[in-house]
């Protein structure tokens, strides 16, 4: 946890200073990459994990920030944990190793630049992982980030898998209950 909040920390005193690693790809667009690399906690086999954002040359800058995979020269941009399935060398050993790939995407300090699932642990304690012969199948409790009106949050049990190469595979999804408006689960970023 302590590492983590300095990486927050250093994320955040990086964008107030400006020390960022532009990385220029084709085209009019290039990938603006926080210098720090992001600690994952599982084998990556040489690619880094970044927050950054999209410039596109010609348009005002509006950064909304994203998570880039880098390897070399190649980047990728991670929008949803299926992106994953797109970086070869991910090695996924332990029960915890594929939990932390899966929480990668629904902290609740990371879960809003994501595509998808969007959402947030409920319980992390009350998470199940049955290992399979090519992975980890992982059930856990989410609650997602957008209310419907008028119930509230919804919250879904999950049915996730990550092999053992680091790929992902959506299983189900089974809706459980609604979180009512006033108990707001997800942390305010100022």
């Amino acid at each position: 946890m302590k590492r983590f909040i300095a990486y927050v920390l250093t994320v955040f005193t990086c964008f107030i200073v400006g020390c960022f690693n532009h990385d220029n790809n084709e085209g009019t667009s290039s990938k603006v990459l926080f210098e720090q690399p992001m600690p994952v906690g599982f084998e990556t086999s040489g690619w880094s994990f970044f927050l950054g954002y999209d410039e596109i040359v010609g348009e005002p800058t509006i950064i909304y920030m994203k998570l880039y995979a880098k390897k070399g020269k190649f980047v990728e941009k991670i929008s949803r944990p299926c992106d994953m399935n797109k970086l070869d060398g991910i090695v996924i050993k332990t029960s915890d190793e594929a939990v932390l790939f899966l929480r990668l995407f629904t902290t609740t300090n990371l879960y809003s630049i994501f595509d998808e699932p969007r959402a947030i642990e409920q319980q992390p304690e009350s998470i199940k992982v049955i290992r399979q012969e090519n992975g980890f199948e992982v059930v856990r409790k989410l609650i997602m980030a957008l209310p419907e009106k008028p119930h509230g949050y919804p919250v879904f049990e999950f049915h996730e898998e990550v092999t053992f190469d680091g790929k992902y595979r959506f299983i189900s999804k089974k809706h459980l209950a609604y979180l009512p408006f006033d108990t707001f689960p997800f942390p305010i970023i100022l």
